[in-house]
Order: C-alpha cells, then structure tokens, then sequence
C-alpha cells in the first residue's frame, strides 16, 4: 500500500479515514523531527514490512503543518502507537507542535528525536539524553562582552528519565550498532542538561563560554525549550493535562564552527535506535500500552481494493 500511494490521503468519506481518525486518538507518543536526517531515521523503523504504518498526508489531521509533503505519519514504534511530527526548526515548531497535540488528544509523551551538538567529553554518535532543559535564548553579555547564562532550567518528568536512562549498558548488545566507519565503538549514553535555543550554537568561543557557566552540561539544540514550555503550559491548564516531554539527541557535531553533514544521519539513527531499544522495554505501565491495532486490521482487509480508498 505505501509502495501504490507513498503520499497520497485518503478520502474523508471512506472507512479508512475513520479508521486513521481511531487510531489518532488511540496514539500515546508524538516523535518530533525536525531535519530531514531525524525523520528518515524515525521512517527507516516505522515502514518495516511488518509495521501498520500509513502516512496522513493532504487530510485534516495534518493542520498546518508545514512540509506537507511529510506531514504526520501514524505507525507502530517500540511497541507503541506514535505520530511522527516533522516541523520548523526552533521556535518556529510552536504552533505545529500545537495542532499536533490536538490531534492526538490522548498522547501522553512528546519525544524530540534527531541530533544535538555535544560536549567535548562526548564522541560522535553518542546519545544525550535531557534530565532538564536550560533555556539559552536570554543570554547576556556583561560589559567584558562575556556570556551569561540566565535562562530558567526545566527538570524532564521523572518517570520519563527513568525509561530511557535505566539499562543503558544493555543498548550496543542488544541493538548491535557500532556508530563508526571502522565499527570498533558503540555509543555511549548521557543523560544531564541540554541547552536550548532557537539560535544556532556554531561557534568555538561562545560554546565555550556556555559549557564554562555549566560544566555539567552534556550538549544543547533548538527546540526542547519550545516543547517544555509548552509541556507546562498544559500541565498549568484547568484541567491539566498529563503529558511529558523528552529529547534524546545523538552527537552529530560539537557546535564549534567545524559542523558538517558527515555525521548527521547516523547520529539520528543512533537516538532513534535507542529510543525504539527502550520503547520495547517500557510496556510495565509507565505509558498505557497499545491495543492491538484496527486500522492493521482494516488494512488487510482492504489490500486486494486499495484504489476505492484514495482520491
């Protein structure tokens, strides 16, 4: 089916559109991509010959999203249902990840996936895990034109830190992925603060003066803040509603003005990898987990009629 119709929607008026509208409210995890890297990456697993996968392209589900030649897509990952959400970079993610969220009414996660500058500690491909979030876009300059950092620090729900920082060691056996041309390393995973910014860390003296202020730091990107922010804000809601929010990065460069393309994709496929490794892991109740899928079911069934479903 995706082979006949890679981007094409179906029609509102047939039943496999009101099976898409069930499985929408059925999702628990929204993954947010932003670059084409990241969405591959998340892609690569989702259309697996024995995934449900189908992408709701050109329907009302997308909103406004903004690459509508991607849009959301639903699928199976790591055992859940997920949308996987490709936007804008930076703040310019607000209002998609928004229309997102009302899509999805039921999601309980928001996973940020894809890739993140790191500390020099860190290797290539090694995945970061957020426990806070340190807003970077209020940044100060004192009057020796040096950084301050003033930015408020956000702590990551505590029962989504523990899914993705237990069993870490367990990850390159499991998996088998070595992240090198020569294959001799496996990532290592961090967890600790990651800055945020909506602007482009790319220099070797700002980074430098940043990590200074938080030497505990692991690394930082552009839209974690943005995805926390909006965390609690529905967290402050009356009713509140019950979601947490994570971004997991691989190290794809070390924002020091030698950023290049060579590592981006396998970066993001080392996040993705772990973040589907420890999905596998956490059906014991910390997210609900998945009734056996209808709109699978409906796709089957429909296989031998597929053309009677699509404009």
């Amino acid at each position: 089916m995706l082979e006949k119709h890679p981007l094409s929607a179906p029609k509102v008026s047939s039943p496999l559109y009101r099976a898409l509208l069930d499985y929408s409210k059925e999702v628990a995890i929204i993954l947010h991509t932003v670059n084409d890297n990241e969405y591959w990456a998340v892609m690569d697993r989702l259309l697996a010959p024995q995934s449900d996968t189908i992408p709701v392209l050109g329907t009302p589900l997308t909103g406004s999203i903004t690459f509508p030649t991607k849009g959301m897509v639903l699928g199976r990952f790591g055992g859940y249902k997920v949308a996987v959400v490709q936007t804008n970079m930076g703040a310019e993610c607000r209002d998609e990840i928004e229309v997102a969220l009302e899509r999805f009414p039921n999601a309980q996660a928001i996973i940020g996936v894809g890739v993140a500058y790191g500390a020099k500690k860190y290797q290539y491909c090694d995945v970061l895990v957020s426990k806070w979030i340190e807003d970077l876009s209020t940044v100060k300059f004192d009057v020796g034109n040096n950084i301050i950092t003033r930015g408020e620090k956000l702590e990551m729900r505590p029962w989504l830190v523990n899914i993705f920082t237990k069993q870490t060691g367990e990850f390159a056996i499991k998996q088998n992925f070595s992240c090198t041309a020569d294959g001799l390393r496996r990532p290592q995973i961090a967890g600790g603060i990651l800055f945020s910014a909506s602007w482009l860390v790319d220099n070797a003296a700002v980074k430098s003066e940043i990590f200074e202020n938080a030497p505990e730091a692991i690394g930082g990107e552009m839209e974690g803040w943005v995805l926390s922010s909006i965390e609690r804000k529905l967290r402050n809601k009356n009713p509140p509603r019950n979601i947490g929010v994570i971004i997991i990065k691989g190290l794809a460069d070390y924002g020091d003005g030698t950023k290049g393309t060579q590592w981006q994709f396998t970066a993001a496929k080392a996040a993705v990898d772990y973040t589907f490794f420890q999905l596998e892991d956490a059906g014991d109740g910390a997210l609900a987990y998945p009734s056996p899928s209808k709109l699978a079911a409906y796709l089957r069934e429909i296989r031998t009629d597929v053309n009677r479903e699509f404009e």
